[in-house]
């Protein structure tokens, strides 16, 4: 099982790739309005640990699995 600090390792990494992502989805003509006020790390925070914290439960847990079988 993935510990805290690794989990907030794969979320600080995740992060600035998730930003980057979605306002490379943004038209530019929105950028502005939009990102300064919904697509920020404080509010894209939540939604990356939630990411992470299931990629990296998933990890343990197919490992897991290899080790049963």
């Amino acid at each position: 099982m993935a510990t805290k600090d690794e989990y907030t390792i794969g979320t600080n990494a995740a992060l600035p790739k998730a930003l980057a992502d979605i306002q490379a989805l943004i038209p530019e003509g929105f950028m502005g309005e939009i990102a300064k006020k919904y697509v920020t790390f404080a509010t894209l925070s939540p939604v990356v640990a939630d990411i992470v914290v299931a990629a990296l439960d998933a990890v343990d847990a197919s490992r897991a699995a290899e080790k049963g079988a």
